[in-house]
């Protein structure tokens, strides 16, 4: 009888270490790539509203993302963009295409481990961005925006949200 249940215990707990929440399995080519370590999705809550950004595994010389901007109360989508990062040779840019902003190119200005900094000119609403991967479920996102004139640094922590499963 004590067999029996640990069988099933074990059992058990494989599939919830099956079902766990993380990241998207990279093949070895991806893994490569300087910021495999963004791919997921990834959201936060800032005052009103819900921001949630979905990294894809990158594809050759690029890793491409969206970022969706919900409201707390309603949860309508309030406005979104489209980010890659491009690799060329040995450096990143950043591009972000959005529905309310215009297309923005940041230009890498360090990487590390689990870090990257992008830099925009000068007459960019998006100065500088930075993200940096915490821990396994924690993103770092540092950024600094222009807005009727004046910079204002922006710091926010991000969650992973575990996979969903496919209804097909």
């Amino acid at each position: 009888m004590n067999c029996w249940h640990t069988s099933i215990t074990l059992v058990l707990l494989m599939v919830i270490s099956a079902c766990a929440p993380g990241p998207p399995k990279l093949t070895k080519a991806q893994q490569t790539f300087p910021t495999s370590w963004l791919a997921g999705t990834w959201s936060t809550t800032i005052s009103d509203q819900i921001i949630r950004v979905t990294w894809d595994a990158p594809t050759g010389n690029h890793m491409a993302g969206a970022i969706r901007y919900f409201s707390l109360d309603s949860g309508e989508l309030q406005s979104e963009s489209v980010l890659v990062i491009r690799q060329s040779g040995r450096k990143l840019t950043l591009t972000i295409m959005g529905d309310k902003v215009p297309v923005e190119t940041l230009k890498e200005t360090s990487i590390e481990s689990k870090r990257v900094a992008f830099e925009g000119s000068g007459a960019a609403t998006v100065i500088e961005m930075a993200y940096t991967r915490v821990d396994g479920q924690m993103l770092a996102v540092e950024r600094t925006v222009r807005m009727n004139g004046q910079d204002k640094p922006v710091r926010q922590r991000w969650t992973l949200v575990p996979s969903q499963p496919s209804d097909h």
